[in-house]
């Protein structure tokens, strides 16, 4: 039986190396399409009472809630403008409102989603494990959505074909940056 791992204490450099060592641990043992487990893991290492993960979709309109029932995204409703969360995704910063952590997830340009951390008592010390965590969270995402399509689902607005579904798959990330 897995067990999510617990709070590390970010102040030792050893916490750092630890939490992100149970993420991985944990992580190994997870299946590929269970994804929420893994975010729920980045939660309870930094001590959040929820961990949950928006998704934008294709079109960058709407964040969408990962969730461990794989439903069809487009069947959800759509949160982005107007909202905190939106926001936080837009500008690409953290933002703290009240017990709520909104942290943007990107790999490299590519911007993913959200993470919607509900934290009793946040302070500047769990932000030196929270860079480092969120950063492992999204190459586990990464090189965990080759074998499950739960990332791809949610991203959906609409139904699409199978050819449309093959062509998303040969195209480049929706955005890139240059030096």
């Amino acid at each position: 039986m897995r067990r999510l791992p617990t709070r590390a204490e970010p102040a030792e450099e050893e916490g750092v190396g630890a939490a992100l060592a149970a993420l991985l641990e944990f992580a190994a043992s997870t299946p590929a399409d269970d994804l929420v487990s893994i975010v729920d893991a980045v939660g309870a290492i930094l001590g959040a009472d929820s961990a949950r993960l928006l998704v934008a979709d294709y079109a960058l309109n709407s964040l969408r809630y990962l969730s461990s029932e794989i439903d069809d995204g487009y069947q959800a409703p759509p949160v982005m403008g107007g909202t905190v969360a939106g926001l936080a995704f837009s500008r690409g910063e953290m933002i703290i409102s009240g017990n709520r952590l909104l942290v943007p997830v990107s790999e490299n340009s590519e911007r993913l989603g959200v993470l919607d951390l509900i934290h009793p008592a946040w302070t500047e010390d769990l932000e030196t494990l929270l860079e480092p965590l969120v950063r492992i969270l999204v190459l586990l995402l990464v090189s965990k959505r080759r074998y499950t399509d739960a990332l791809l689902r949610t991203r959906r607005t609409e139904a699409l074909s199978l050819a449309a579904e093959m062509q998303w798959g040969l195209l480049p990330p929706l955005s890139c940056t240059t030096s």
